[in-house]
């Protein structure tokens, strides 16, 4: 109860408080620009300017850190990082590991990273494929880099979000994303080209991509390349200084006439 009434404060009062009382609004996706809200009670709305990230070269993969999880070199691994509740669906991965196991499917392997309320329901759901190594649930990690260098690709069955930096971080090291079509989801990770794109919610759209993907590494590797390269041309600082330089200017040049 107290996380709705939290959640009802902000929607309904603090979020458009804000919004009347800012001179520009902008947003770091197209989907979070159209919400009701923003074109509502927004004075003046911006648009979108994207999240962005410094370029570096990807991270050598760690051979000993990959092993460390009980990883053989020949394993598909699918990264997972996020918080352990129902908005990042986690019980979705459950499920579709699960029915990948019961059915004997091929599947990846899945290094879940992360914390939250329902971490400890998962762990005890998936507990048989914990014990076999079929999913790895360490916790917490702050060597996110060096986690994506060492996956194949990257998976999140999120039901809501705007515009997921854990993405751009995938990209970075070169991998495919395999996520839902909600929120910004669309506007990072081009269905077919950088990765793949499922209905939210649907555990067994998500079990037939965590199994396309471990049984075609050679496109994976193919989508991740095209995701460092919509990385470097679409979310790089040089961009996101560039965008902000002119709202900057923009609001100087008011403030003086």
């Amino acid at each position: 109860m107290r996380k709705s009434w939290k959640k009802t404060l902000v929607r309904d009062f603090l979020e458009p408080y804000t919004l009347r009382n800012a001179d520009m609004v902008y947003n770091v996706s197209a989907f979070g620009a159209a919400k009701p809200a923003m074109t509502h009670f927004a004075r003046r709305n911006l648009g979108v300017i994207d999240n962005a990230m410094p370029i570096t070269p990807p991270v050598a993969p760690d051979s000993a850190l990959r092993a460390s999880f009980g990883f053989k070199p020949d394993d598909v691994v699918a990264l997972s990082i996020g918080r352990a509740d129902v908005e990042k669906g986690w019980h979705l991965l459950q499920d579709a590991m699960l029915q990948l196991d019961q059915q004997g499917i091929q599947q990846p392997k899945l290094l879940l990273i992360g914390d939250g309320p329902h971490r400890k329901m998962i762990e005890e759901k998936m507990a048989s494929l914990i014990k076999k190594g079929r999913v790895v649930m360490p916790g917490r990690r702050n060597d996110v880099a060096e986690l994506n260098a060492v996956s194949d690709f990257f998976v999140s069955p999120t039901l809501r979000d705007y515009q997921a930096y854990v993405f751009l971080e995938a990209m970075m090291q070169c991998k495919a994303i395999l996520t839902t079509r909600v929120g910004g989801n669309p506007e990072i990770v081009v269905d077919g080209v950088t990765g793949k794109l499922i209905p939210p919610g649907d555990a067994g759209a998500l079990a037939q991509g965590l199994e396309w993907f471990a049984q075609n590494p050679a496109l994976c590797g193919q989508y991740g390349q095209a995701g460092r390269i919509r990385l470097e041309h679409h979310f790089a600082m040089p961009r996101l200084a560039a965008q902000l330089g002119t709202v900057y200017q923009d609001m100087l040049t008011q403030l003086l006439t």
